[in-house]
This record gives C-alpha cells, sequence and structure tokens, in this order.
C-alpha cells in the first residue's frame, strides 16, 4: 500500500510541475509598501502585485473559499529588538445566488461585498491601514525595520474532504497550490 501512495505522489507531481514552473515565473511581490501613522498609532500599507490564477477564480466560483495571510514583523534594526509581530487574514468568498464576492478582513464582523471580481481581488491584495502598534511604544530617531510576508492561496475546504479526513496525497495537492512571497524589509525612522 506504501508503494501506491508514493506512485500517486510522483504522478501528482509531474502533473503539477509545469503548473508550479508558472508560478515561480509570475511570482507575487509587494508593489507598494508604507508606514503612516495618526497622533497615536502606527499603520501599515502594502499592496501584492499579483494576479488571481483561472485555477483560483474556477475554485473560488465553484465554492471554495480562499484565505490570504499577511505576517508582519517590526523591530529596531540596530538592536534586533521586537517590536511586534502581527498576522491579518483576508477571506473572499463567492455567493453564486447572489453573484457576489463577499471579503472578510481580519474576522467576520468586517466585511464588504462585491460585484466585481477586479474590486474583490485588489481588496484580497492589499492592507489598508492596519494597525500595528501605539506610538508610545517607538522611539524618536530610531530606525525601524519593518518585515512583511503573504501566505497566498490557501483552499478552505468547507465541511472538510468526503469523509471527513484529508489524506496524505490530498494534503501534498493543497500545499501546490498555496503560493508564498518571500520576506520584504522597509526601514524607516520615527521623526
Amino acid at each position: 500500500m506504501t508503494s501506491l501512495k508514493r506512485l500517486i505522489a510522483v504522478f501528482f507531481l509531474v502533473l503539477f510541475a509545469p503548473a508550479l514552473a508558472a508560478a515561480r515565473a509570475d511570482a507575487p511581490i509587494f508593489d507598494e509598501l508604507a508606514v503612516n501613522n495618526s497622533e497615536t498609532e502606527l499603520f501599515i500599507y502594502a499592496s501584492l502585485r499579483y494576479t488571481f490564477s483561472e485555477e483560483m477564480v474556477g475554485g473560488l466560483q465553484s465554492g471554495i473559499p480562499l484565505r490570504f495571510r499577511f505576517h508582519v514583523e517590526l523591530n529596531e534594526r540596530d538592536s534586533g529588538w521586537v517590536v511586534g509581530a502581527w498576522e491579518f487574514t483576508h477571506r473572499l468568498r463567492y455567493d453564486t445566488l447572489q453573484d457576489k464576492y463577499r471579503f472578510e478582513d481580519s474576522g467576520a464582523r468586517n466585511f464588504r461585498e462585491f460585484s466585481d471580481l477586479a474590486q474583490a481581488e485588489k481588496a484580497m491584495m492589499a492592507l489598508n491601514g492596519a494597525p500595528l502598534v501605539p506610538l508610545s511604544a517607538l522611539k524618536p530617531n530610531i530606525v525601524y525595520t519593518l518585515r512583511l510576508r503573504a501566505d497566498l492561496y490557501q483552499r478552505e475546504f468547507p465541511g472538510g474532504l468526503p469523509g471527513g479526513q484529508t489524506g496524505a496525497v490530498a494534503r501534498m495537492v493543497m500545499k501546490l497550490w498555496d503560493v508564498k512571497t518571500d520576506w520584504q524589509d522597509f526601514s524607516f525612522t520615527l521623526r
């Protein structure tokens, strides 16, 4: 039975190898990355340059929600002291009856609906003023490094897979669909 599982795994690797090579050529990167502040808090603004693939759109419109996770770290550049680490989750679902896309930003309470896929895609790819830390936690004239990466296209199978279990091959195929960015760094000084 073990050799059959290996054979199936090799089959899926061969089947999806061209898709993996294509994904690397069109790898997502952060096009814009900035921080801004109010009188009391620091915010991050970032947007990815990436386009939903046909597979993503097909899965989404078939009822399989998408989940993107943005990972942010902030530290003092010279001392290495970690100010904080955050994770922001974006989810996108498609309602076939209403022909609308429901975008959730780090929780079901903060959502927007779009009738246009392009607008929903923009929302999925951007962090627009996500709060990071109170300004009182930062020191003036210190260089800070903000690190950011994203885990994209994590499928959420509603109700799990048939039988309630995710087999080894299904887990492997789901991992092949995931796309991750490299860490990108951005330095700034609070004046």
